[in-house]
């Protein structure tokens, strides 16, 4: 067996990018992009009929967009909605909080970025935007 030396190649370090100015996902925003004309309706939740509704010009700041909601909750750490309680075999209620108890909405989300991805790419096309 021979083996090939290698010498890795120096890259430029990726520049870092201050994003302290940028807007965070919330209603507001997700409110402009579709007064752009963006899709913002494939960011829905599958039983999320009224993301307009939640998002519209004089609508109340509660209740978020699902989408919304779950970025604040992650964000923040609040997990409750993701932990299980099992019984410990005598009685007691254990709570745990482990990967799998998110398996479901990490399908959603996978789900809802494919659609939007493709949506993005089409509103990129009709709109002929381009990466700067």
């Amino acid at each position: 067996m021979k083996l090939k030396a290698s010498q890795a190649q120096p890259q430029a370090p990726t520049p870092l990018v201050d994003l302290s100015d940028m807007a965070t996902l919330s209603n507001a925003l997700l409110r402009r992009a579709h007064q752009a004309g963006m899709p913002v309706t494939l960011l829905a939740f599958p039983d999320e009929q009224d993301l307009l509704t939640k998002i519209a010009d004089g609508a109340p700041k509660l209740p978020y967009a699902e989408i919304v909601r779950v970025r604040h909750n992650l964000c923040h750490g609040n997990i409750l909605e993701h932990i299980i309680t099992v019984s410990d075999g005598m009685g007691e209620p254990v709570r745990l909080f482990t990967p799998e108890c998110m398996r479901d909405l990490a399908q959603t989300l996978s789900a809802v970025s494919k659609v939007w991805i493709a949506g993005l790419h089409q509103y990129w096309c009709d709109n002929n935007l381009s990466m700067p």
